[in-house]
C-alpha cells in the first residue's frame, strides 16, 4: 500500500503535474513573470494559486516557520526523498528576488540531506 505524504510544504502532486515529480514543495503562492501559458494564472484555482504578487502561504506564518516545518517534513520522509528528490515548485517561480532565499535556504538543507533537486523557473 502507497503511503502519501502532505505536509505545509512538501506534498506528492496528483494530476499532470504528478508527471513531473514524486514530491514537491511550495513556499509561495504567485509569481510576477506574468506567463501565459502559465496553468496557476487560469482556471479554477487560479485566484488560490496564481496571482502576479508572490506571497508566502498563510498557513507557514513567516520565512523562519516555514523554514522549521520544511526541515520537520524533510527529516520525517528522508528515505523517500533521498530516493525520489524533490521539485521547486509548482505555483511560483523558487528563484524570483522576492522568493529566493527562503528557497535557497530549503535547497540548502535538500543538499546536506542528500536529496537531489529540480528547480523550474524563468529566472535567469
Amino acid at each position: 500500500m502507497k503511503t502519501e505524504f502532505h505536509g505545509k510544504v512538501i506534498y506528492q502532486p496528483k494530476g499532470k503535474a504528478a508527471e513531473y515529480a514524486k514530491y514537491a514543495a511550495n513556499f509561495y503562492n504567485g509569481c510576477t513573470a506574468c506567463c501565459e501559458y502559465c496553468y496557476n494564472r487560469h482556471g479554477r484555482s487560479a485566484k488560490i494559486l496564481g496571482g502576479d504578487v508572490p506571497a508566502l502561504k498563510k498557513s507557514l506564518i513567516n520565512e523562519e516557520i516555514a523554514l522549521c516545518i520544511f526541515m520537520r517534513e524533510i527529516d520525517s520522509n528522508l528515505s523517500e526523498l533521498q530516493k525520489n528528490g524533490l521539485f521547486l515548485n509548482f505555483v511560483s517561480d523558487p528563484c524570483l528576488p522576492e522568493t529566493i532565499d527562503l528557497n535557497f535556504k530549503a535547497i540548502d538543507y535538500c543538499f546536506i540531506s542528500l536529496i537531489p533537486v529540480k528547480l523550474l523557473t524563468k529566472q535567469t
